[in-house]
């Protein structure tokens, strides 16, 4: 609470010798790897070791094998957190995410192809797809076209999966939302429009906000004072 709270007129429980039980923490939004390679069990086990036990594990990047990392999740005993993974990172070639192929992300060429892509995902055991309609960091790529973007929402939902986006613009984040987009990944850097938040409410999307890093982003990008 800080060094400025104020304990006067608050109640103290002394809980010497006591196990406090309270409900465990969910971190919705982590990429499990280290360099070149996916964390093990003892990265893992440090979630619950500080009340974190649910992660969403939200693209297995750097080239990992996904099935090797669900089964070896499998094997973890309860005392580990449970772990959602969406597997590989699911775009369009030239578009934001598949730029860096050796991360192990998936360019698809073709709607056509989407189908395959998310059945593999599927059949290793993800949970969910992680794609984008983004322009990149730098705001220099093309976002995933609206057909290919709502192709992958639809087969995901075919396979029984959420599909998941990294949209950073507010004119994305509606198109996203339009085609059947499940969670958004991120907050946009742009004010929401408040029709757009009603229809994110109405359709039940998901927002996971991760300000601490849209902080840090907008931050290098807002125009100086």
């Amino acid at each position: 609470m800080g060094a400025s709270a104020s304990w006067a007129s608050g109640r103290v429980v002394d809980l010497t010798g006591c196990t406090l039980l309270s409900p465990g923490f969910i971190d919705a939004h982590v990429h499990l790897t280290g360099t070149g390679s996916m964390l093990g069990a003892d990265d893992i086990s440090a979630f619950a070791q500080n009340g974190v036990t649910t992660v969403w594990y939200m693209e297995c990047a750097n080239g990992g094998s996904v099935e090797d990392f669900i089964a070896a999740v499998a094997t973890y005993s309860p005392a580990y957190p449970r772990v959602i993974s969406t597997g590989k990172f699911i775009s369009q070639v030239g578009t934001y995410g598949s730029v860096h192929p050796q991360n192990g992300h998936i360019g698809v060429i073709d709607p056509s192809e989407v189908a395959g892509v998310i059945r593999r995902e599927a059949e290793v055991g993800c949970r969910g797809i992680k794609t984008s309609m983004d322009r990149g960091p730098e705001r220099d790529l093309p976002p995933v076209p609206r057909r290919r973007f709502k192709a992958i929402c639809r087969e995901a939902k075919a396979f029984g999966l959420w599909t998941a986006a990294h949209v950073t613009e507010s004119v994305y984040v509606a198109m996203a939302v339009d085609c059947g987009l499940d969670i958004l990944a991120h907050v946009a850097l742009d004010p929401l429009p408040d029709e757009l938040i009603a229809t994110i409410v109405e359709r039940n999307v998901s927002v996971i906000p991760t300000l601490s890093l849209r902080k840090g982003v907008y931050r290098v990008r807002r125009p100086s004072d």
